[in-house]
Order: structure tokens, then sequence, then C-alpha cells
């Protein structure tokens, strides 16, 4: 599953992100690999010049940043695009398109935009963009995942409410499509007359919360989009396809980032260049020094260690198994580094299979976890037992620890009413054996060989599991879809706010395992708006420990970053949480 205070599953080495995203694989690629390294010249300074060549696990699904979801994508749509804030190297948030005033009473945030900056197309960045980007993540059509991050601006929660009451009505068959459609419409337009967000001038924008809402900053790392390239047209804007999912007639991605939108070979690779114009150059006038960058599709890590090995490109994950071996190869630099994921088994709630705690409990005691560890991680890592990350100040390492336990494992399950009544080793109730299907993204070969380990443990409790391989993206599209699988081995990038609303929200977008617990609700809620770090750790606290005994998830593990750079890659590298 970014680091974004929304939340999205990652696939292989992310960028410094301020949302949450799905992973393909754990851990993130640093950041100036990317976009500052450089061949040097004779006199030892930095030259302008040359590709980089990273390679991916997972090819993207849309470069449009109020619509990504995954780290594949986020990887390549954080180059082309800017938000008004982004994070450092040290998880800090600071300006990046603008800077900010903040009112006495915290409610009223005044961004002034950065002088001279373009568009990739040449046009002025105005307030006007940024303007449009937050209304179309809060408009009617729009069919991403972040609007909840947005509804503490003044007028936002009761327009998101509205959009639920009137698709009440059209599912109680009480008005049809069309006039849902209009009223959504009407009240949209109620909420762009409102003061949750006002353009002062063509440099200035004004947001406005109706209360405190600690995540507001990292929420305004959000990627600006340009009102101009979609003509105005907040469905546009805000549609999956067309909307910089490149579809036959979608629109070219164009942004103010540092690398220009260059081509996409679905499959294949992904092509990004050198934007010459580039407004945040440095002190010599010449970053981003990279060429080109070009991102490798490569569905399988052995291949993706080959290629680096071999020079074929110049930055890719290294597995566990061949962290060692890396090290001893000439040509590249290996790094490693704790990061803000994890690795987890989700069950599906609405499945009678896993709707008693007890069930999920003892699934948990019957998983090695430290063999996991161990075996698979090669000791990269640790074993996990909450939501969070140990990189992440709001972690709490205090939390129910199912500790691997068959015997407690068989006797819950016997609690629940599991039994082997034909002596076939697999356990059945009411007629029904327990067997499901654990699904992971291909590939990966940690996950892989943790699916087939879980495998084994629940073999030895009489619980069949089957693994299934698919292809990230279409796993990622299809839990966003909210597609009840049985369970999936996936993983978080969290954000640097640990904002966690998303993810364990009663039918929240990312809550794909439908978990609901109305304390869990509150906490996430307060926490959303303590204006105190303390109070907010104590409660993001209370969550995991919940979380914990709730067993929505079997949490595996907190894996490190395991990267490999090849040496003619120069500059400021270094592994951080970021």
């Amino acid at each position: 599953m970014g680091t974004r205070s929304r939340r999205r599953l990652s696939t292989t080495l992310a960028l410094v992100l301020v949302a949450v995203l799905l992973a393909a694989c754990g851990g993130g690629g640093p950041q100036q690999a990317a976009s500052e390294a450089a061949p040097t010249s004779e006199a030892g300074g930095p030259q302008v010049g040359g590709t980089f060549v990273w390679g991916e696990l997972a090819d993207a699904t849309n470069f449009n940043p109020i619509l990504v979801a995954d780290t594949a994508s986020g990887d390549v749509s954080g180059m082309i695009f800017n938000g008004l804030l982004k994070v450092d190297d040290k998880l800090q948030i600071v300006p990046d398109l603008a800077t900010y005033d903040v009112s006495d009473d915290g409610l009223t945030y005044t961004f002034h935009l950065k002088d001279g900056v373009t568009w990739h197309d040449g046009q002025p960045l105005t307030a006007d963009d940024v303007a449009f980007t937050f209304q179309a993540i809060l408009s009617p059509k729009y069919q991403g995942v972040r609007a909840s991050d947005y509804d503490h601006l003044v007028g936002a929660s009761e327009l998101l409410q509205k959009y639920s009451d009137i698709d009440a009505q059209v599912n109680d068959k009480k008005i049809d499509q069309a006039t849902a459609d209009q009223q959504k419409e009407a009240a949209f337009q109620e909420f762009l007359n409102g003061d949750g967000i006002k353009v002062l001038d063509d440099h200035t924008i004004q947001f406005k919360l109706s209360g405190a809402f600690a995540p507001f900053l990292a929420n305004m790392t959000m990627g600006i989009i340009p009102k101009h390239v979609f003509n105005g047209d907040y469905a546009a804007a805000g549609d999956m396809k067309n909307g910089f999912g490149l579809a036959a007639d979608g629109l070219k991605p164009i942004g103010t980032g540092p690398y220009e939108f260059v081509e996409w070979a679905h499959g294949d690779h992904i092509t990004v260049k050198r934007n010459p114009n580039y407004f945040d150059s440095g002190p010599d006038g010449k970053r981003p020094y990279i060429d080109q960058i070009v991102y490798r599709i490569i569905p399988d890590q052995n291949t993706i260690e080959a290629a680096l090995e071999s020079g074929d490109i110049d930055m890719g994950g290294i597995q566990p198994q061949s962290f060692d071996h890396m090290k001893q190869v000439e040509s590249i630099n290996v790094l490693e580094y704790p990061t803000l994921s994890y690795t987890w088994m989700a069950f599906q709630l609405k499945n009678p299979l896993f709707s008693d705690v007890r069930v999920r409990q003892a699934i948990c005691y019957a998983i090695d976890k430290e063999s996991m560890v161990k075996n698979i991680e090669l000791g990269h890592g640790q074993v996990a037992w909450t939501h969070g990350s140990p990189a992440s100040w709001e972690y709490n390492p205090d939390v129910p620890k199912c500790e691997y336990d068959p015997a407690k494992a068989k006797d819950l399950l016997a609690q629940a009413g599991w039994s082997d009544t034909d002596g076939d080793g697999i356990l059945d109730k009411g007629g029904q054996k327990f067997s499901f299907v654990i699904e992971t993204n291909t590939g990966n070969k940690v996950r892989e060989q943790a699916a087939t380990l879980i495998q084994a443990n629940l073999k030895a409790v009489g619980i069949d599991a089957q693994p299934k391989l698919v292809d990230f993206s279409t796993l990622v599209q299809e839990l966003l879809a909210k597609a009840e699988k049985d369970a999936v081995i996936l993983g978080w990038q969290l954000g640097v706010d640990p904002d966690s609303w998303s993810i364990w929200g009663t039918d929240q977008d990312f809550n794909f395992v439908n978990y609901s617990n109305p304390q869990v609700d509150e906490w996430l809620k307060e926490a959303r708006t303590a204006t105190d770090q303390a109070t907010r750790k104590d409660l993001y606290g209370k969550v995991e420990v919940q979380l914990a005994e709730d067993q929505p998830y079997v949490f595996l593990f907190y894996p490190n970053a395991l990267v490999g750079i090849n040496k003619r890659v120069q500059g400021p590298i270094e592994g951080t949480p970021a």
C-alpha cells in the first residue's frame, strides 16, 4: 500500500511522497538518485546529460497526481508534477510551488505562488490551476480516492455527505441517475461559491478549514494539475482513463516538475526528459542534471537484479537473498535503510470464513513471522504486529503480539466451531471447508515465498490456503474497485503524516477489507483534529493496539529497503525513510 496522507499500494522504489501507496514490494528509493546525480566532469563538477534507467517491478496505471494510488505511478507522476509543498529527505514539509501564511486561529491558510513557474507547455502557473486541482478532487465526477483528505475545508464535509445521501436515494430507487447527477452538480456549485477555496489573485489562493485538521499541510503536497489542459472540465480531470491515464484519446501529462513526459509503452517502459525551464534549478542553474529517465518495466525481481549487475539499468530493488552478492559487484553501490512501509495479509471481512475475530487471531498465531523475517527477509527487516512503521514518530511497539503458537491457533479455531469431521486434514464447519485463496503480485519473490510459508503454516492447523499470483496493476485496480477477494498479500508505503483514516475508517476508500470499529473511527477522527503531537501519538497508539487485537490484517513484517545503484550515478545519494 506511498507517503502522502492518502495511502497507496507500493510497487518498488518510492520517491519522497506524502500519501500512502499500495506496494508491489517494500522499500523506498533515494530521491536524489533520479533528480540530482550526474556524470562528473574532469574538473570535478557535475555535468548535464545522460540517461538514467530505473528498473520498476510493475507498470504504472495513471500519471495524474489526483488519481494516482500506487508507487509505480507515483514515481513517474512525482517527476512531472509539483505540489504547493513537498517533503524533504528529513521528512519535513517545506515549500515547493508556494510559501504560506496561517491565520491566528489556525484555520485559514494563504499560499503565495513562486514567480516565474511555467507548465511544460510554456503556460504560466496560476492560482486558478491550484483551485481547479482541489475542486476537481471534490467534484461529483471524480473517480479517485482522495476526497476525504480535503473534507475539513469549509463546506466540503457537507458536500461529500450530500453526495452520499443522493447515492442512497438512487440505490433506494427514489430518484434516477440523471436527477442524482443534477442534484450533485447543484451541491458542487454551492460549494464552489463558498469560503473553502478562494482565489485572491493570480498568485495567491486561500484555503479555509472548518476546524483544526492536523494532516492539512501534508495533504497540500498534492501535485497541481493544469486547468487549461482540461479546459476547466472537472469531470475530465477526474477521469481515471483520460485524465492522464493515457487512453487512446487521453491527454498528455503536462506538469511543472523537473521532468517532462515523453512516452509510455505499456508493459515495457516510460520515458521522461529534463525540463530545461524548471523553476527550482538550484544555485548552479543546472538541476536537474540528467537529460532523460527511462523507467523500464521488468516484472520479475531476479531479472531486475541481472539487469542491474549487467549495467542494463542504473537502479533497482534487491532481494534479501541477493544482498550479499550484490555488495560484491564492483559496479554497484548497495544501500539498506528502514522504510515507512510494511507487508500484510488482508482478509475480506465480509467473507464468513473471517468474520469471527477468533479465526483471524488463530491465523496470526499459526503464522511463523520470525521464520519469515529470518529465512525470507534474511534479517533485513523485523516482525510486524500492527499498522505503522518503527521509523514513524507515532509507532506503538506495545501492542498484543500473536507470536507463533500452532496449539493456540488450533484452540481458537475449535472455539470458533471449526473441526475436521471427515478426517481429511482440513477443518470444516456447517458443511463448508476452511479453504481460501491468497492473492499477491507476480514478480515479487519475497511475497511469493511468504505466501508459500503461510500456506504450509496454515495447513499444519487444518486450513487450506492456495496462493495465486496476479499482475500488480490489475490487483490494485480490483482492490480499489472493492473486489471482495478472500485474502491478499501486499504492502503499504505510508505517509509522513500518520493519518490512516482512509485505510481503517468505516467505508473509506482504501478500506477494501470492510473493517469497521466505531471506537477506532472515533480515535482516528480525534487524531485528525488534535493540535499537538503527544495527543496524536496517544490516539494512534490506541488504534494500533486495537488493530493488533482485531487482526483485520495479519501484519507480517517491516522490510528494510534494499537498493542497488550503478556507481556511474553520482551525487548526494543516501538511504532514509524518505
